[in-house]
């Protein structure tokens, strides 16, 4: 009941701030452990497909799932190219991350083919961040503090952006692609069909949508509630 009551709050506040409608899925992975299954359903359109767990990613109670970085990872069943808010020039996408990683090719989600890429590296070697959307180019920005909520988005045919935590922290001038004709994976990317570059970091949520978000506000909303549950860091 209490947890409902959480859920509630969180989702009116989407509503007011006008981000639930451009929403194609909101997935909460930090479940309590009698009703972990949740952590596969979409708080936004939850008859929709459920995410597919390849090889039992690690699911902590109130906390998250993590992969092993190796094999492990969450298949959403989204496939970007066929979204309804999520567009070519209009997308947003992204995931909160409760670990800070250890520098490196890691990819804590992602989908691409050849020529475009939609995929977060929150830190990369050298200790940048590194985000595309429905581009051939990233954005790049200094980051040696792996934690929170990490967004990349796109408004138009012309730039792409990068937030985290509700701030808006890079942006890019590059021509947009067609969206990826793969399904978003979480924990790893989606490479044209294989997974590649796994992560073993605790992910808590994790998002697809319009671009054109009120992210300041939906980060709020969103730390709130995992702060509520005790996953929240920020």
């Amino acid at each position: 009941f209490v947890r409902q009551k959480m859920y509630d709050e969180y989702i009116v506040g989407l509503k007011i701030d006008i981000n639930w409608n451009l929403l194609d899925r909101l997935w909460i992975f930090a479940q309590e452990a009698n009703v972990s299954v949740l952590r596969l359903i979409s708080m936004v359109n939850p008859t929709s497909t459920l995410i597919t767990d390849v090889n039992s990613t690690t699911f902590t109670a109130n906390q998250g799932i993590n992969g092993d970085g190796a094999t492990s990872y969450l298949n959403t069943n989204y496939n970007l190219s066929t979204g309804v808010n999520y567009t070519q020039n209009s997308a947003s996408y992204g995931i909160y991350s409760r670990t800070n990683q250890v520098a490196g090719n890691f990819r804590e989600m992602g989908a691409n083919t050849v020529g475009s890429f939609s995929d977060i590296i929150v830190k990369f070697t050298g200790n940048v961040t590194l985000m595309d959307c429905n581009s051939a180019l990233n954005t790049s920005v200094a980051n040696t503090q792996g934690q929170g909520l990490y967004v990349g988005e796109r408004r138009d045919a012309a730039n792409i952006y990068q937030w985290k935590n509700g701030i808006q922290v890079a942006t890019l001038a590059t021509a947009s692609t067609a969206p990826a004709d793969q399904n978003m994976y979480i924990c790893c990317r989606n490479n044209a069909g294989t997974a590649a570059n796994f992560t073993a970091s605790m992910l808590s949520m994790a998002f697809i949508g319009a671009g054109g978000m009120d992210h300041l506000k939906f980060f709020n909303r969103t730390e709130r509630l995992l702060d509520q549950i005790a996953a929240g860091v920020v």
